[in-house]
């Protein structure tokens, strides 16, 4: 008789080997992977809207410098009485962006204060000048101001600048300043 002997063979357990992570160094790698994450995010999206104001500002700059170039050269050489408030829009390269220019009379400070302290003659004489000076001008100088308005989210911001027109053909000052 022959016998056969039929063996069961079982798989070779194979030793248990650090060669994996676990589940918890895996979820302290996501918790370090995504706070980098949120990091990067918030340095970008903080960068683009830096640029975005850098953008607003220098296109207000440009637009201000503009517009006063404009009205200088359109009222060169005129009265000022000839100079009115006016307003528009740049257009449709500038959809968002509008302007406004304003006129008022120029007032010159008093100076006559900083003088007026000592009680001698030269002051014033001094005193008069200036207040002839005052005088003068308040007819042949008009302060302008232009104003560009940004709407932004809804919100509308302005930027605005000074310019002096100054009629140099005013009968004053041809004439003279008589003391």
């Amino acid at each position: 008789m022959s016998r056969t002997i039929t063996r069961i063979h079982k798989p070779k357990q194979l030793p248990f080997n650090h060669k994996g992570f676990t589940l918890l160094e895996v979820m302290v790698a996501m918790v370090i992977t995504v706070s980098a994450a949120v990091l990067v995010s918030n340095s970008w999206s903080g960068n683009q809207m830096r640029i975005r104001k850098s953008t607003l500002l220098n296109n207000a700059g440009t637009l201000l410098q503009r517009k006063v170039v404009e009205l200088e050269g359109k009222y060169q050489g005129k009265k000022i009485d000839e100079i009115q408030p006016e307003e528009g829009d740049f257009g449709s390269n500038y959809p968002e962006y509008r302007w406004k220019f304003e006129t008022q009379a120029y007032v010159m400070p008093d100076l006559t204060s900083l003088l007026s302290q000592n009680n001698n003659t030269s002051n014033e004489m001094i005193i008069t000048m200036i207040s002839k000076l005052q005088e003068l001008t308040s007819k042949v100088v008009l302060e302008g101001k232009v104003t560009v308005f940004v709407t932004v989210n809804k919100k509308e911001v302005s930027y605005n600048i000074t310019t002096y027109f100054i009629d140099f053909d005013s009968p004053e000052i041809s004439n003279g300043l008589s003391l």
